[in-house]
């Protein structure tokens, strides 16, 4: 049985022309080499581009020259290959040889993630405010969707990512309201809330835009 021409066309570009099907292809064999060459130059080139885009911050700390070999121990796992352009860049940082050069990437992923999250209307201070003391005990809230944590490596310190009115900020995250924000995976009421940690921690979440009410998720 011959085998799937688009799955054979993608393990020759991924791990060369030596695991090309003699019959895919017509032609001699130097000019089949040929194309594949240029071909598979073509989306390497497109895939190194795509990890300078994903990492422009990294690649001004490190320099070029690191940054490409990152990039080149990157792409050598056939589990990377696979992925979209939009995808190719997590998980950069295991080939990184420094903790700070470390932490920048991951805070770089963490950026585009909560930057393409799902769109949600943030809980904010007035909102809160506004309400009769049993209205906001009632009131049901929810991490939003564009928020994300990254520990930093050596002193633990932790930074919070959320998109607060559209635009992506960067808070320091205190053990208190990292347990807040678990917390708040599922639903929950602010009287809750308010029993189990103390106000600060969760008015930390709120003027960091890191909960929204259940409902305001699209």
């Amino acid at each position: 049985m011959r085998p799937d021409p688009q799955l054979a066309l993608q393990t020759a570009l991924r791990r060369g022309p030596d695991f090309c099907p003699p019959d895919l292809f017509t032609g001699s064999v130097a000019a089949i080499v040929r194309g594949l060459r240029v071909h598979a130059n073509t989306i390497a080139h497109a895939r190194h581009v795509a990890l300078e885009q994903t990492y422009p911050k990294l690649r001004e700390a490190i320099g070029a020259e690191a940054f490409h070999r990152a990039a080149e121990q990157h792409l050598a796992g056939d589990e990377v290959l696979a992925r979209s352009l939009d995808t190719l860049g997590e998980g950069l940082h295991r080939h990184l040889d420094h903790a700070g050069a470390r932490d920048l990437a991951r805070l770089e992923w963490a950026w585009l993630l909560v930057y393409h999250a799902a769109d949600a209307t943030s809980l904010d201070l007035g909102t809160v405010t506004a309400l009769d003391p049993e209205a906001l005990i009632a009131l049901r809230v929810i991490r939003h969707p564009a928020t994300q944590i990254v520990v930093h490596e050596g002193d633990d310190r932790q930074t919070l990512l959320a998109r607060p009115d559209a635009e992506v900020q960067t808070t320091d995250l205190t053990p208190a309201s990292e347990k807040l924000l678990d917390r708040c995976n599922q639903a929950v009421a602010m009287g809750e809330l308010l029993n189990e940690f103390a106000p600060a921690a969760v008015l930390h979440l709120i003027s960091a835009g890191a909960l929204t009410m259940p409902g305001d998720v699209s």
